[in-house]
């Protein structure tokens, strides 16, 4: 017999909530996933009373866990009192941002908060690649970010890392080189590893640059990937 969580009924609550405040963003990354942008607040994103009115019902329900993605987060005025309400309730937080708003003051009420995990978006090694594919982005301030919650003993998760493998490795030696942990998961969609499409003619196109595509019969170069 299974035991009880084994299905959807046995929870009189979700488990896990992801929440975007807003569409807006200060950057405008050529791979967002969510369109966001500076011009792409949604017209009917929630004000401060209604976002802490489905605050508190998060913590009335007893959802276990709240991720919190972009538009960018900390960019919301109201953000800190929705951290406090669940934070108060017993609610763990996940936040991703691009760092840009965390401070000396906010890293401090971020370490308070006990804050699950904190995912800063670093694209590459250097401010060049990293400001290249993430237009209007500072790769000086999300560095900067990552080493004020890293002197606080967060848990910072480093997201996307678009630069030669190299270079990457190199980047996560200097981590190690000044004592932090660190894990690496690399994730990939089967099909991104083994080139398995089924369509007779497939157009790949570049997520660091739309311009590029490649137009291919996969089954033809599918050997040679």
């Amino acid at each position: 017999m299974q035991g009880r969580g084994a299905s959807v009924g046995d929870y009189r609550a979700p488990l896990f909530l992801a929440w975007q405040l807003t569409n807006h963003c200060g950057a405008r990354c050529l791979h967002c996933c969510e369109e966001s942008g500076p011009e792409k607040r949604w017209s009917d994103e929630m004000d401060r009373a209604q976002a802490l009115n489905l605050t508190r019902q998060i913590v009335d329900l007893g959802i276990a866990y709240v991720a919190f993605g972009g538009g960018e987060p900390l960019g919301v005025p109201h953000v800190w009192e929705i951290f406090d309400t669940l934070h108060k309730g017993g609610v763990e937080i996940k936040i991703e941002t691009n760092g840009l708003h965390i401070d000396e003051a906010a890293a401090d009420r971020l370490k308070a908060l006990q804050v699950a995990a904190i995912q800063i978006s670093l694209d590459g090694s250097t401010a060049a690649l990293h400001e290249k594919v993430r237009p209007q982005g500072s790769f000086d301030g999300a560095f900067a970010a990552l080493k004020r919650l890293s002197r606080r003993g967060l848990v910072v998760v480093l997201s996307d890392l678009l630069d030669d493998p190299a270079e990457v490795l190199s980047g996560l030696r200097h981590f190690r080189y000044r004592g932090h942990e660190v894990v690496v998961f690399h994730l990939l969609d089967p099909r991104e590893r083994d080139l398995d499409f089924r369509r007779q003619e497939t157009r790949f196109v570049s997520l660091e640059n739309p311009e590029q595509s490649l137009t291919t019969q996969p089954w033809h170069i599918q050997q040679d990937y």
